[in-house]
């Protein structure tokens, strides 16, 4: 058929002899020797590399032009009217009116679930900084408009327009309940028990009872929460309530960075200096050690304003490694530090952007064991995020441990739409799947197999099947369009061969 076509086509096309047949889907790659020794042929890469626009999320907003640095994020500078033309990525970005960078951005990155989470107009251009006509707008007011193939810039010549800001809105308080205080595995724990343990430990509650049920993928082994109520009690016995309180009581508090920092960051050194109560770090200490003996602990944020339907808090939070009597990596010390993260200034600043009531928050803490030798990680989101197709999940993915959602400067992952989480025979009779991209790290083929994709897609259809029926927050929600953000490892299992281990999953909002 594909010979075919090609004598059509070099029959009739003026550029016949520019024809390529383009190898991204799972029959073509896996014929690619074949077919390269008859025809032409161009790869995703190939295709892609010399694209220059990217919308990441479409909408107009009027703002003060400023030109910065992905590394100058950091200094605390308030960019509420801006509009930014950021050299660079990262994974914080301000509150702002608008942004463009040069970089382009995978659909899972910070950039794009942070803009679209905000409905921040918001683009990539490679060539942005070599505008000269955009220097001469430095500091001024203009309109930045962001459409499907092309963004404009524009200079706000009338003076009289302003700068829209939101007005004030009741503050949204988040539930919890602080009054249970056990420390015990994800087993005894369901997506119900959120308001004692977050939305993150109470996903994995439910993942690994899908696991157990269904089979298919792995959870993190002897996996536990930590509740609320530590928390709680830490915040109350050593009076940093009062901090926190004092820096509530100054409503003007965002527009003043230096102070916010300030007060902040005295927040933060008030929890980690702190002593643990001595029973809850003698009982944790006993815990990890019954379950992991001496290898290494991971703790993992788990607030109850992150990993919901309403607000991801993509990260906004840390988490920390804990090793048995490490004199410097100790378990109490990662406990306090993620408990503090929950007073970073860019989670403060994004709770407030969405009106959340700071009085409201509280950090409970997901445990288990760290994972040194993964062969594959990877994020998936359970919808075609490329076209409004029944069938499709956007997977990324790259070799060992480098990150897919922040890579090194230059490298660049494996992207992918699945097709594989239909029953159609058009599909799945082939195994199919279009690629976007092959990982820089292993650009020879695809990271994974095609039966290994195959499970990899059948388990993420699982997933998704499991909180569409869990999460009544969108009733009027189509299947299709329901989504989870899925983190996933492919590990050396426990039969001493591959397996797909599942770390999280949350709903995804685009």
């Amino acid at each position: 058929m594909i010979d075919k076509l090609v004598t059509k086509i070099s029959e009739t096309f003026y550029k016949k002899g520019e024809f390529k047949i383009l190898l991204n889907t799972t029959i073509l790659l896996r014929r690619k020797k074949e077919i390269s020794e008859k025809h032409k042929i161009l790869t995703s890469d190939e295709l892609f590399k010399n694209q220059n626009y990217q919308a990441i999320c479409k909408g107009q907003a009027t703002g003060v032009l400023k030109h910065i640095k992905a590394e100058d994020i950091k200094d605390g500078i308030d960019y509420t009217n801006n509009i930014l033309i950021l050299n660079g990525s990262s994974n914080e970005l301000p509150i702002c009116k608008g942004l463009v960078t040069n970089e382009f951005q995978t659909p899972l990155s910070h950039i794009c679930l942070l803009t679209n989470n905000r409905k921040t107009a918001a683009a990539a251009q490679k060539n942005i900084l070599t505008v000269d006509s955009l220097l001469l707008y430095e500091n001024k007011l203009v309109k930045l408009i962001v459409k499907e193939n092309k963004l404009s810039i524009t200079l706000v010549s009338d003076s009289a327009q302003k700068i829209g800001n939101s007005k004030a809105k009741k503050l949204r308080e988040l539930k919890s309940d602080t009054s249970f205080s056990k420390l015990q595995d994800l087993s005894k724990f369901s997506y119900k028990n959120k308001k004692q343990i977050g939305s993150k430990a109470a996903n994995l509650a439910e993942l690994r009872k899908l696991s157990k049920i269904k089979g298919g993928f792995e959870v993190p082994k002897n996996a536990f929460a930590i509740p609320f109520h530590y928390y709680s009690e830490h915040i109350k016995n050593n009076r940093i309530d009062s901090l926190i309180q004092e820096l509530l009581n100054d409503t003007s508090i965002l527009k003043k960075d230096s102070i916010l920092d300030e007060k902040l960051a005295n927040i933060r050194e008030a929890i980690i200096t702190a002593p643990l109560n001595k029973f809850f770090i003698d009982t944790l200490s006993s815990l990890c050690l019954k379950k992991f003996g001496n290898k290494k602990v991971r703790f993992r944020s788990s607030s109850n304003c992150e990993d919901e339907a309403s607000f991801n808090g993509a990260g906004l939070y840390t988490s920390k490694t804990g090793i048995a009597n490490h004199p410097k990596k100790s378990y109490e010390s990662a406990v306090k530090e993620v408990w503090a993260s929950l007073w970073y200034t860019r989670a403060y600043k994004e709770r407030s952007y969405f009106n959340f009531d700071h009085k409201t928050v509280y950090m409970g803490i997901l445990v288990h064991q760290t994972f040194d030798d993964e062969i594959v990680n990877g994020v998936a989101i359970t919808k075609n995020l490329y076209r409004d197709y029944e069938a499709g999940f956007v997977i990324n993915m790259q070799e060992g441990e480098e990150e897919v959602v922040s890579p090194n400067s230059g490298v660049q992952c494996e992207q992918l739409v699945s097709y594989m989480n239909t029953t159609s025979d058009f599909y799945n009779a082939n195994r199919s799947a279009d690629w976007i991209s092959f990982s820089s790290l292993h650009p020879q083929s695809s990271l994974l197999s095609n039966d290994e994709l195959l499970s990899l897609t059948q388990c993420l259809e699982m997933i998704k099947r499991h909180f569409y029926d869990l999460y009544k927050v969108w009733p009027n929600t189509e299947y299709k369009d329901f989504a989870m953000d899925v983190e996933f490892k492919i590990i050396i299992g426990s039969n001493n061969k591959k397996s797909i281990l599942i770390k999280q999953a949350r709903p995804f909002n685009d």
